[in-house]
Formats: C-alpha cells, structure tokens, sequence
C-alpha cells in the first residue's frame, strides 16, 4: 500500500533539491505534484521531469483528481506530495488524503503576506489553514533541505495567529 511520507509546498514545484536530497531523505519513490493549472500543462510537467532522477516517479494531478486517485495507487509506493500553496493542501485533507507531515519550503512573498522565514511568506488565510492542521495534529515544520535543521512552527503560528 501506498505512503504518504510529507508533503511539501514549494512555489517551484520539482526542482533538483527536491527530486534528489527530499526523495532521498524521505526514501520516497513517487512525486505527486498536485496544482489545477500545473495538471494540464503537459509541456511545463515535462520541463520538471527533467529534475527527476530515473528510479523515481512523478504524476501530476488537480485537487480533484488527487483526492480520487491518490488512494487507488496500489503499488508499494512512498510518496513524496508537492502543492504550491496551502490552499491545496487544506483541500486534500478536507476531501480525506491523509498527510502526516507537512514542510513548508518556498512561498513567495506577495502583497498582503507577512515573512515568516527568508523563503515563506503567509496570509491570514494561510494561518488559519495552518491553525487547523496543527489541532488535526499534522506535523509542521519549514526547512529548504532535509538535513536543516528543522524550524517547528508551532510556536511562531501561535504569535502570528493569537
């Protein structure tokens, strides 16, 4: 049966980072890129494959077509899951995928965010996605790298959120 090992949400997608040192870290043998315009964008998947090493599989899916078919893959599969904002995320565990552990790597900085670390920036929205994830007791934490030091943000969501 198939494995949700992390999710991680990054802006870039699958870039050389996540395909080698995540997979790797994680022994994930499966990137799932979950994003509605990345799902049918056939050119724009192939650029990413190009970041992925041979052993590993990548399959691209819209939230609504994730949350269908992530639990019908039936092969022994640890998966690394990949979205771009916690929109998408708040969506799968909503429509029942269970993730365990959720790092969040690159959010770019937009108007209406706040820096919470030099590569993340969140809105209120965001923190309160956040919020509910920590009560469903989803880990939570935001490193570029696997071998960094993990930055547990329970803490800095409460300053931000109370």
């Amino acid at each position: 049966m198939s494995t949700i090992k992390m999710a991680h949400i990054d802006d870039h997608f699958i870039h050389g980072q996540v395909a080698t040192r995540w997979c790797e870290a994680l022994e994930a043998n499966l990137i799932v890129v979950v994003n509605d315009d990345l799902a049918s964008n056939k050119m724009r998947q192939g650029l990413l494959d190009m970041a992925v090493p041979d052993k590993i599989n990548s399959r691209y899916y819209s939230v609504e077509k994730a949350i269908k078919q992530i639990p019908l893959i039936k092969e022994d599969k640890q998966i690394l899951l990949i979205t771009a904002t916690l929109n998408d995320i708040n969506q799968l565990v909503e429509g029942g995928i269970v993730i365990p552990r959720i790092n969040l790597g690159s959010i770019a900085f937009e108007h209406g965010k706040r820096h919470l670390t030099n590569s993340l920036s969140l809105d209120e929205h965001d923190f309160s996605i956040l919020e509910s994830f920590v009560q469903l007791g989803i880990e939570i934490d935001s490193k570029t790298q696997p071998e960094d030091e993990s930055q547990a943000l329970t803490s800095k969501l409460d300053h931000f959120i109370n």
